[in-house]
């Protein structure tokens, strides 16, 4: 039997089953001013959980130096982020704590809400841009939906009775969705993994599996090929800095996927200055490093011409018996994380400079024929790519999960499917 809808008024949900009404925020909840009962802050996050945030992480926040206007939170109160709501910062808190000004704690009327139904549907209005498109603010990313915009936001509302069914039936397939996603998730590490070992493996001891070995005299490689030759970095590389090239195009590094254009993506949230005269200009085939997470593996050979910010070392190679691929995986060598981590000092806990003076003291082995190096890299190269293959058909697979699993709740707690 089809379902008879009605017309709901909203431009954002045009049709809702005829039995459901349609009522303002305000109808539904009333904002609290709880008090203050514990010390543990209580975060809305853009996931959609509201918890305690030590449970999450406990760093990345800004505490602040007077709690005015801090409020109490009761588990099972319906919070929302004003800043954050539109992109999707609503739920039902896990947790009792006092949470920032900035959240509106709403508490309905029990024999009419269910708090997850009106979570899940307010997700939703996020995800459609409502709120986004209702909120005020100034800035991109910074909006602003106050508890005067939620009163006279337009709900959908079942029956008490169907709202739990909803949420039983929203919760129980999130579950298995979620569950898929996350040993998809392991998957890819695991792939990240094996990519990894394989690189360090085969720059280290190369293809044939019969050579004789020595030892490198390098703590963390132990032993390599007896024809290799060991080096150290200021005999291969020469650091270069070249300046007063504003018009060339911006880069970027990643640790994934080596020196591109910054402008390729846009999850790189680094503002470029708005005179770049100081930038360091990229020649292709000349090694770059962030100083500041080298530790990290953050270093890779450009194929690209452009500039990057000076706050990264540019070195070119100096010696013609050195494929330029061959170093570049040397460089991915993750056995190295803990020298680059050891000759880096700094101040802020996870942003120490890379001391380029004893980086060029460490050393690397390399097979002494340069055509067994580009043997290396193409065998390398050819692993790499059907790896790299196989991670992006699951990372596509993992956002097509995302995209069920949003809808699926779309089409239940507007009413399009029916439990």
């Amino acid at each position: 039997m089809t379902r008879g809808m009605k017309k709901t008024g909203i431009d954002w949900v045009p049709f809702a089953p005829k039995g459901w009404k349609i009522l303002r925020g305000k109808f539904l909840y009333k904002k609290m001013e709880r008090k203050i009962d514990t010390d543990e802050v209580v975060t809305v996050f853009r996931d959609g959980q509201v918890v305690q945030r030590k449970r999450r992480r406990n760093s990345g926040f800004t505490n602040a130096i007077k709690e005015i206007g801090y409020q109490g939170v009761c588990k099972g109160d319906l919070v929302i982020h004003s800043m954050d709501a539109f992109a999707g910062a609503i739920g039902v808190s896990e947790d009792n704590g006092k949470c920032s000004p900035v959240c509106i704690v709403l508490e309905g009327e029990n024999k009419v809400v269910d708090n997850y139904y009106f979570a899940f549907l307010l997700r939703v209005y996020s995800n459609l841009g409502y709120i986004e498109s209702m909120s005020k603010g100034i800035r991109v990313r910074s909006t602003d939906y106050r508890y005067a915009t939620f009163a006279n936001t337009l709900l959908l509302v079942p029956s008490l009775n169907e709202q739990r069914r909803i949420v039983e039936i929203i919760q129980s397939q999130s579950t298995l969705i979620d569950s898929l996603i996350s040993k998809t998730q392991q998957s890819i590490e695991e792939l990240k993994k094996y990519k990894q070992a394989l690189i360090t493996e085969t720059v280290t001891k190369g293809l044939d599996k019969n050579a004789e070995m020595k030892d490198s005299g390098i703590e963390w490689i132990g032993q390599v090929p007896k024809e290799w030759e060991i080096k150290k970095v200021r005999f291969f590389l020469q650091e270069v800095s070249e300046k007063n090239f504003p018009n060339e195009k911006v880069l970027s590094l990643y640790r994934d996927y080596g020196v591109i254009l910054k402008e390729s993506r846009d999850d790189n949230h680094n503002v470029t200055s708005l005179d770049t005269s100081s930038y360091k200009l990229v020649q292709p085939n000349q090694l770059v490093i962030n100083k500041m997470k080298a530790w990290q593996g953050s270093m890779a050979i450009s194929k690209l011409r452009g500039i990057i910010s000076p706050a990264y070392y540019i070195f070119e190679i100096k010696d013609n018996n050195i494929d330029f691929d061959f170093l570049n995986y040397v460089l991915k060598n993750r056995s190295y994380l803990d020298e680059y981590r050891r000759i880096s000092a700094g101040l802020r806990t996870g942003q120490w400079d890379l001391d380029k003076n004893q980086f060029k003291n460490i050393l690397f082995a390399f097979p002494f024929n340069i055509d067994e190096q580009k043997e290396i890299a193409r065998y390398i190269n050819k692993k790499e790519l059907l790896i790299n293959n196989l991670i992006e058909k699951k990372l596509d697979f993992i956002m097509e999960l995302h995209k069920y699993k949003q809808a699926l709740i779309y089409e239940y707690v507007t009413g399009k499917k029916e439990v």
